[in-house]
């Protein structure tokens, strides 16, 4: 048996009066509240996924970032290690060329003492030179004339006599004296009679050649060397070019002074073989050329040459000529 009150009806139930619009009203509503928290439940969730995405990225670029500091960092290290790396391979350089610039330094020092003592040793040298240049000139060159003396004389004289001997040809010795020389000291002063032998000494100088040699005997005497005489009259020309020469009066300290000069002339090998013989030879000629009147020659080979006249006696030793 079926009851009525059971019995299932097809229709839409039957609501009660005043709670169907209730039922409406609150159903949306709290279908509208569980979509809201749910919305709001989603869009929580979004933000959190959001936030974390954020945080994730910044942790993200955090870790980009430290791990550029870290290669920055590493590079700063390898810098700093290549920069120590360079230091200590700079140290032997620098301590090398430390010592390189101390050694061209104290090189530089010693050259520098080398140059002071090669100079001073120079200037001593030179100076040495000179003193001895001068002492050398001194003892073979008369003081007063500058023409040499009777010890240069001695020596080329000598040469010019071996010379001849191979060559075959004379060697010519003009001994010469100033006539009266002693009245121009008395007249006008030993300075003046000083200037005098200056000037005889470069007319003298003027008269030859410059292979022959004028020397300063002493005094007013004089003596010229002729090393290449082939004739006798070479030497005659020469003694009269000499008395022609001093005919001209000196001028000296405004003084006109006339003044004439004797010659005695010998021969190698025809009046002696050495020195010494030539010397006595020509000096005995002049001698008698004086005696005979003064401003003339006298040739030792042969009787007086200009003008002619007789021999005359030897002097005695030690004479004077005026």
């Amino acid at each position: 048996m079926i009851d009525s009150s059971s019995t299932h009806r097809t229709g839409p139930p039957r609501r009660r009066p005043g709670t169907c619009g209730q039922v409406r009203a609150s159903a949306p509503a709290g279908a509208q509240t569980l979509a809201e928290r749910e919305a709001a439940v989603l869009a929580g969730e979004q933000a959190s996924t959001l936030r974390r995405e954020a945080a994730d990225r910044r942790e993200y670029a955090a870790d980009r970032r430290e791990h550029a500091a870290d290669r920055r960092e590493h590079a700063a290290d390898r810098r700093e290690t290549a920069i120590t790396l360079r230091e200590q391979a700079l140290l032997p350089l620098e301590g090398a060329a430390q010592a390189s610039a101390r050694a061209v330094a104290q090189i530089r020092r010693v050259n520098e003492r080398l140059v002071l003592t090669t100079v001073d040793a120079q200037t001593r040298t030179e100076a040495a030179e000179q003193i001895t240049a001068v002492m050398s000139r001194a003892a073979h060159h008369d003081c007063l004339t500058g023409l040499p003396n009777r010890t240069l004389l001695a020596d080329r004289l000598e040469r010019s006599i071996a010379f001849a001997l191979r060559q075959g040809h004379r060697v010519a010795l003009l001994f010469l004296d100033l006539d009266h020389f002693k009245q121009v000291n008395d007249t006008f002063g030993h300075p003046a009679g000083d200037l005098l032998l200056q000037s005889t000494a470069r007319r003298l100088q003027a008269c030859v050649r410059l292979t022959d040699t004028v020397c300063r005997q002493g005094g007013d005497e004089f003596v010229i060397l002729l090393p290449e005489v082939q004739e006798v009259e070479d030497a005659i020309f020469t003694a009269r070019k000499i008395i022609a020469a001093m005919m001209t009066p000196h001028f000296i300290d405004g003084h006109r002074i006339p003044v004439t000069m004797s010659i005695g002339i010998s021969f190698f090998p025809d009046d002696g073989t050495d020195a010494e013989s030539l010397l006595r030879a020509a000096d005995v000629a002049l001698y008698q050329a004086k005696q005979t009147g003064r401003n003339r020659f006298q040739v030792s080979t042969r009787p007086l040459a200009e003008p002619s006249g007789n021999a005359l006696p030897l002097p005695a030793p030690g004479h004077k000529r005026l």
